[in-house]
């Protein structure tokens, strides 16, 4: 695989973003499958799309799109992606049971992706609605006896309700692995450890090693 330059990951990121936004089907299946020829799997999910998305939706943030504008980029890449996978890989039979959320946001893209990701690799998680509030999250993950909890947040003040659910749990003595991505995590690298959550995760591919090594850690 060829590695990518800077100034050309800056305009693939745009390009794309361009692709979503306007729904041009056509062209991003096109354009996704030649830059996933061209880099590798691994770089289109960690490089390309995954920022582009969370671009997407700092600008829903910032007042400049429409929610529906960000569903929608989550859908088309939630369609087109499974696609560019060769094969599904076996990782565990006795793995846990996992959820995923957007923590009381209503952006759908960081767990669509996560999900799709997961499932390539045979891997079945839980996804809960979108929105849900710590109380219900907290009954959720109980009935279905989730092990291990992937959160993604847009906002920082929902990251920081994360805080809330983990004590929660630690009160009631349920032993669920927090591991949270999203904005907030990234432009403050140390708000993981300051909702007493377990990890955190940059992209996919990262949350699946966390994955992996919190399995390990229950041996």
């Amino acid at each position: 695989m060829d590695s990518i330059e800077k100034e050309q990951l800056i305009e693939a990121r745009d390009y794309l973003k361009k692709l979503l936004l306007s729904i041009n089907r056509v062209k991003l299946e096109s354009f996704l499958s030649e830059f996933t020829e061209k880099f590798g799997i691994k770089c289109l999910i960690n490089d390309l799309i995954f920022p582009s998305l969370q671009s997407i939706g700092k600008l829903w943030e910032n007042g400049n799109l429409a929610l529906s504008q960000v569903y929608m980029a989550g859908r088309l890449c939630e369609e087109t992606v499974p696609h560019l996978f060769k094969e599904k890989k076996e990782i565990s039979r006795d793995f846990p049971k996992i959820g995923i959320v957007n923590l009381e946001d209503h952006h759908p893209f960081g767990t669509q992706l996560l999900e799709i990701f997961l499932k390539t690799r045979n891997i079945n998680p839980i996804l809960y609605p979108e929105g849900i509030t710590v109380e219900e999250l907290y009954d959720k993950i109980i009935d279905d006896k989730i092990e291990i909890l992937l959160i993604s947040t847009l906002m920082l003040r929902s990251a920081l309700k994360i805080k809330n659910l983990s004590q929660k749990l630690k009160k009631s003595n349920k032993h669920v692995k927090i591991i949270v991505g999203g904005a907030p995590f990234t432009f403050d690298p140390e708000l993981w450890k300051k909702v007493d959550a377990d990890a955190m995760g940059m992209n996919p591919f990262d949350i699946l090693e966390l994955i992996t090594h919190q399995m390990e850690e229950e041996k």
